[in-house]
């Protein structure tokens, strides 16, 4: 093994034994490398708050919904909204009541404590759409939950996993989810059909994909813009959903596209 010796410069010597030169920084001297590599830092520093400052998003000012209100305030807001629809819908104590166009009574009952993992089923009304004939309701099994559109036909259920954005023409809505734990996350797509939903598109990331959408606005009733959050590097971009020859496509915008 070749062992290397350094030599420390001689008293008095200005070299650093590669050819540099010292500079004193608060009566220290050290080697002009050295000064180098601190500088280094401080641009590596500037890039890692530059790339922290990406992941602050500006999101589109909407209205908080039902279940992204604060605690206590979701109840406030699901007593207004019984209150607006009645009598459509209608709660007694643990149970959540929703008429039907037959007349007949649709019980929704509470179960469980929330103690943790599908430990329970509590119910929240959060809209009726009497326009397309559906009731919106949470339902909360302690750690994931559901958004549920129930026909007032026929009480069929669907799981639509976030809150429906509706086209224009009020043929279709989008249900846009970016929950990174526990609840699907994805984009999914249904269109009405007399009573009941049809199902056009789910769409998850899989395997290692990492993505999480956001819900923007529907350009029109076959094109719907929205937000994509994915890595390596912590990056919104903006994609929109089209409706091609029966097909729903997602297109990437280049920044030059803007």
């Amino acid at each position: 093994m070749v062992k290397m010796n350094f030599a420390k410069p001689l008293n008095g010597a200005t070299g650093d034994g590669y050819g540099s030169q010292s500079k004193t920084h608060k009566g220290i001297d050290y080697p002009a490398w050295a000064e180098r590599i601190r500088e280094i830092n401080t641009v590596l520093l500037c890039i890692a708050v530059l790339l922290l400052l990406t992941c602050i998003q500006i999101r589109p000012t909407q209205a908080a919904t039902l279940d992204e209100m604060p605690v206590g305030e979701g109840e406030k807001r699901e007593r207004e909204q019984l209150e607006k629809f009645a009598p459509f819908v209608k709660r007694e104590g643990n149970t959540l009541h929703l008429r039907l166009k037959s007349g007949a009574d649709m019980a929704l009952i509470n179960t469980g404590e929330c103690a943790g993992w599908n430990t329970c089923e509590i119910f929240k009304f959060l809209d009726y759409f009497k326009d397309v004939g559906f009731f919106l309701v949470d339902v909360d099994y302690g750690e994931p939950s559901d958004k549920l559109m129930i026909s007032e036909k026929n009480g069929k259920e669907y799981v639509v996993y976030a809150i429906p954005r509706f086209s224009p023409d009020r043929k279709r809505f989008v249900a846009v989810s970016a929950s990174e734990a526990f609840d699907p996350a994805g984009v999914f797509i249904w269109r009405f059909a007399g009573d009941d939903l049809i199902e056009e598109l789910s769409y998850e990331p899989k395997g290692d994909e990492y993505a999480l959408y956001e819900f923007v606005k529907w350009e029109n009733d076959s094109t719907i813009a929205l937000n994509k959050r994915s890595i390596p590097f912590p990056i919104t971009v903006p994609v929109v959903l089209k409706l091609d020859d029966g097909v729903w496509k997602f297109e990437e915008i280049l920044p030059d596209e803007e």
